[in-house]
């Protein structure tokens, strides 16, 4: 008896020295290591697996992460002739934040891993596993790189199966995706890539999702169509920013409505041709709800009117309103014609970006006025609507002599020319919006970009069809002309404004041009306005007006003399916006306050005249050695544009917190002192 007690002692110790050292505990997970196998045999493979319970609320990454954080890392210490295979994975979900999407896993997870075994190795010894796990667990605000050590001892021997860990390994496995049949194959263009899949239908109720192993061939978290074809499906996904090679694979992956999920892992080579498709029914998966972006478009687009270059124009036409005796018809023809001006010009210039960017162009929103002959185009047009206001001579279109002259097709005119001296910046709502256009497929992005024009022209299409609303106006009178003369002070200065533009594009040399081109123009409208009101010929002076506003095509679109150096904002020293600068800032846990900016966007110059150079947030990020990023993207940086696309942004401003450990928190485009200052306090100094 006292043999046997023992001999079960020491079996008892023995077991636990085996396996000691298999579990860690990290920061917001529990790891632990299992061995398929009560012993190695030689010659023989032995699988093992990596169970990894993140807490609740927090993920891990999958092999290809997508657009933020990065994939397990499992560095292996083994005796001499022992290898390690492919890590295998189960299926991810996508997770998007912020615009940023990115392939995780949630909840528990099992990683798989075949160990070989040589077969020389001798059965007498042990055989002692050292696993270095480096595993980034984040949550919705935050990540932390939280490195553990696994040790583990397997025997050599007969190899038998551990039947304790038999239901693990069967459970890991049913994760796994499985292999489809030969026949997957693939066809990209310049727009899409079109994966054919064999041997897969989807039923009523089933979503999928395809996810590539390599990075950056396709768009993450656009949105995926799936058509049915001949003997599967076809899934067509815009296009990444790496060209796809000759072969690409991936997982696909169908959820059903009752919760069960299956995965396909699949290979496709490049093919001249795909199967045909078999029916016109479209099964859509998309990670961005079109109707709230949609929806923030209006919004957006609404705000716009309150921009000092829009707000005037917009007055005028009520004016106009005003002066015409209350006729519905008549209103209503200014407001339709009004809104047909706003919608056509935001969608051209949609469209315009659309296609740029489909021939390969990095651009965002507001591209156009990156260019320095549209800036001083539209210095001149400003100062032809400031000049106007001002009472120097009068234009139909603009309704401000009170005649409401000009009828449906100066509304036509007047509606583009505030939508397009409206688009320098995206505003609260217009970020998310546009950062989604710029992901959906093109009649979608269009729909948004429709939405935008139409919040646009919405305060001027109510006043015109809801008679209430112009019952609330004031009656006619003498005020109207002094008001229109107050209200060409904002656009003087928004001409100004311009004219600094220019200057920080092109340098003084080509700021002074283009005040002589506005100096022209001003001149050549008053003698316009001069003969006007003396009742001569005045079209003979349009000349000079016509060959002024033709000057701009012959200036030069030089390069910018103000690079995207380090600047002072006040007392709060910026550094250049760099990448990899910004990736060592990060590995050394400094916290990071990074914006991005133009010399054109006027909610970016407000926030940085008001909340950026605030003494109390310049004070605080001093004390919390915060380092301040500037992107300066008055002049189309393509690396900025690179990295506005990343994080789904459309256009500047952007404004990122990146604390000293954990996930970038994208910031409000209307920024105050408090909020900036209580970004210390938030998490690990973030």
């Amino acid at each position: 008896m006292y043999r046997i007690l023992l001999a079960t002692l020491f079996l008892a110790i023995s077991v636990q020295t085996a396996f000691a050292g298999s579990f860690a505990k990290g920061t917001h997970y529990d790891a632990r290591i299992a061995v398929q196998r009560l012993s190695a045999k030689p010659g023989k493979p032995i699988n093992i697996a990596l169970l990894i319970q993140p807490e609740k609320g927090w993920h891990i990454y999958w092999s290809n992460p997508g657009e933020s954080g990065y994939a397990p890392k499992l560095n292996w210490t083994l005796p001499r002739g022992l290898t390690v295979g492919k890590l295998r994975h189960p299926a991810p979900t996508l997770l998007m934040l912020g615009g940023i999407a990115s392939n995780v896993h949630a909840g528990e997870t099992i990683l798989l891993q075949e160990l070989s075994v040589p077969a020389n190795i001798s059965k007498k010894n042990d055989l002692p596993l050292r696993l270095d796990l480096d595993l980034l667990v984040c949550s919705d605000s935050s990540c932390v790189p939280d490195p553990v050590r696994l040790d583990l001892t397997v025997p050599v021997g007969s190899g038998r199966i551990d039947l304790a860990e038999f239901a693990l390994f069967k459970h890991a496995e049913m994760k796994m995706p499985q292999p489809l049949e030969i026949g997957a194959r693939f066809q990209a263009n310049e727009e899409n890539i079109r994966i054919f899949v064999p041997g897969i239908t989807l039923s009523d109720g089933e979503t999928a999702r395809i996810f590539n192993d390599q990075a950056k061939i396709i768009r993450d978290g656009a949105r995926q169509t799936f058509t049915a074809a001949e003997g599967g499906l076809i899934i067509t996904i815009p296009v990444g920013d790496v060209k796809a090679g000759e072969q690409m694979s991936g997982i696909l992956r169908i959820d059903t409505r009752d919760g069960k999920m299956q995965a396909y892992r699949f290979t496709a080579p490049a093919a001249m041709s795909l199967p045909a498709v078999i029916q016109n029914d479209i099964i859509e998966t998309t990670s961005y709800s079109f109707l709230l972006a949609f929806g923030a478009a209006i919004l957006g687009g609404l705000l716009l009117n309150l921009m000092p270059c829009v707000f005037p124009i917009l007055s005028l036409k009520a004016m106009a309103l005003v002066r015409s005796g209350g006729d519905d018809r008549a209103a209503k023809t200014e407001a339709v014609g009004y809104s047909i001006g706003a919608i056509s010009m935001i969608l051209a210039l949609g469209a315009a970006l659309l296609l740029l960017r489909s021939g390969g162009q990095t651009l965002g929103w507001a591209f156009q006025l990156q260019d320095t002959r549209v800036v001083i185009f539209l210095l001149l047009l400003v100062t032809a609507i400031a000049t106007n206001m001002a009472g120097l001579y009068e234009l139909p279109t603009l309704g401000g002599n009170g005649q409401a002259k000009g009828g449906f097709t100066g509304a036509i005119s007047t509606g583009a020319l505030a939508a397009f001296i409206a688009t320098p910046c995206t505003g609260p709502f217009m970020a998310s919006a546009l950062g989604a256009a710029l992901l959906l497929p093109v009649s979608e992005a269009m729909a948004i970009f429709f939405g935008l024009g139409l919040g646009l022209a919405l305060p001027f299409l109510a006043l015109g069809f809801i008679k209430p609303m112009r019952n609330w106006l004031p009656k006619p009178g003498a005020w109207m002309q002094k008001l229109r003369q107050v209200l060409s002070v904002p656009m003087f200065i928004t001409a100004l404004g311009l004219t600094w533009i220019v200057g920080r594009q092109a340098g003084v040399n080509m700021m002074a041009g283009a005040l002589a081109m506005a100096l022209m123009l001003a001149i050549s409208l008053w003698w316009y306005g001069m003969r006007q009101f003396s009742d001569k010929k005045s079209w003979p002076v349009l000349l000079p007006v016509l060959v002024t506003l033709l000057l701009p095509l012959n200036v030069i679109n030089t390069t910018p003399s103000i690079a995207n150096t380090n600047v002072d904002l006040g007392e709060l020293e910026t550094v250049a916006f760099s990448k990899s600068r910004l990736a060592e800032l990060r590995a050394d846990h400094k916290p990071v306050f990074l914006y991005m900016t133009a010399d054109w966007c006027l909610s970016c110059k407000v926030n940085e005249a008001t909340s950026l150079s605030s003494a109390s947030v310049v004070t605080t990020f001093h004390k919390a050695g915060v380092k301040v990023m500037r992107g300066d993207w008055t002049r189309g940086d393509p690396a900025i544009t690179a990295f506005l696309k990343e994080v789904g942004s459309a256009g500047v401003p952007l404004y990122l917190w990146y604390p000293t450990d954990g996930k970038a928190r994208q910031l409000p485009q209307v920024l105050t002192p408090s909020m900036l200052t209580e970004l210390i306090d938030y998490k690990s100094n973030g």
